[in-house]
Order: C-alpha cells, then structure tokens, then sequence
C-alpha cells in the first residue's frame, strides 16, 4: 500500500506521522510524493509504523496507481492541456 493511501485510511496527517518517524515533514512530503525514497532503515521504522502495511516495495513501485493518479501521467496530462492552450492562442 502506498504510504498516501495508508495515511488518507487511517486519518493520520503527514506532519503526525512524520513526527512519529522523528523526520522532517517537509522530507516526508517528498517521500509521500515521489521525489525521495527513504532510506532502509526509514523504510523498517514505516513497516513497524504500518504493522507491514507499507513496505519497501512499496516505495520502489513508481507504476502504483498513487503516481499515476498524482504523479507523472497527471503531469503529463497538465502539460499537454497547456500546450494545446498555447496552440489555440496563436490561432487567434
């Protein structure tokens, strides 16, 4: 389970739990979004955190249905409306 959907489950908000791993919050933002794949030792405190919820596979699956709903095909799409934006400007 992704680490974004464990939280939204269990009603637990990022800066919570972040301080629960003793982490900055703006470190686990990054960690939820994609950016930064924690440590292995992070990654052992989260299976304990999670009661084996999230595990280290977890965070090395970058086709989860998190990223493609948030992550890089939601990205893909914004850029795509833009650049017709920007086509449909020159038109007129």
């Amino acid at each position: 389970m992704h680490i974004a959907f464990y939280l939204m489950k269990n009603k637990i908000l990022a800066k919570d739990f972040a301080a629960k791993l003793g982490i900055n919050k703006i470190y686990f933002q990054n960690i939820i979004n994609g950016r930064f794949v924690p440590g292995r030792s992070l990654i052992k405190v989260i299976e304990t955190e999670t009661k084996g919820l999230v595990t280290e596979k977890d965070f090395l699956n970058t086709e989860h249905e998190y990223f493609n709903i948030y992550g890089k095909r939601k990205v893909e799409d914004i850029q795509v409306k833009k650049a017709k934006k920007v086509k449909d400007f020159d038109k007129l």
